[in-house]
This record gives C-alpha cells, structure tokens and sequence, in this order.
C-alpha cells in the first residue's frame, strides 16, 4: 500500500513539474506593446487634451 502511494505520488510529481512554462505568464497582453517609440505619443496626447479642453469649456 505505501508504494503504490509513494509511485503514485512521483508520478503526479512528473507530471506537474513537465507542464507549460507559460501558464503563469498572464500579465502580458499580446496586443499591448512593451515598449512604444516617442513620436506615437504625440497625436493620441494632443487628441485627448483637445477633448479635455473642449469638454470643460
């Protein structure tokens, strides 16, 4: 009985740790980039500071 637990359990233990790296990767969007060039700043900042100033005015 106690090597069928322990061959049993070794067993589970081979399992789980062979599993997918990327399963605990959940924090990175595919479609949001991790670094942006400066100049795509410009347009959508001055488009939403346009829409700020015309909203409280």
């Amino acid at each position: 009985m106690k090597s069928i637990v322990i061959k049993t359990l070794l067993i589970a233990l081979v399992i789980t740790s062979t599993g997918c790296k990327k399963w605990l990767d959940v924090n990175r969007s595919p479609n949001a980039p991790d670094i942006v060039a400066p100049n795509l700043y410009l347009g959508p900042m001055m488009t939403n500071m346009a829409s700020y100033v015309k909203q409280f005015s």
